[in-house]
């Protein structure tokens, strides 16, 4: 299946970020901006379609547990579980 040039410009622009994000730990647009860094004071996004464009990030319960296993560690939230059979 062929894709257009839209499709084109995404996959460049994902190959870029991720790029950059690889090699400096942020990631950046082509136009050398950087995406916006998501907080829980400031929940943002960053949407890569016709255009790049950071976004609000709406909180509801799944991003509050992403926030509370990011703050206290996954750890405390899983427990390890042993392989059947395993000593």
């Amino acid at each position: 299946m062929a894709g257009d040039e839209t499709d084109l410009a995404v996959s460049v622009t994902l190959r870029h970020v991720w790029t950059e994000f690889a090699h400096t730990g942020r990631p950046r647009g082509p136009d050398g901006a950087a995406w916006p860094e998501c907080t829980r004071d400031d929940p943002r996004y960053t949407l890569i379609g016709d255009a790049i464009e950071p976004r609000d990030l709406t909180a509801n319960a799944l991003t509050a547990g992403i926030s509370t296993l990011r703050e206290s560690g996954p750890a405390r939230h899983f427990r390890a579980v042993r392989p059947a059979g395993g000593d």
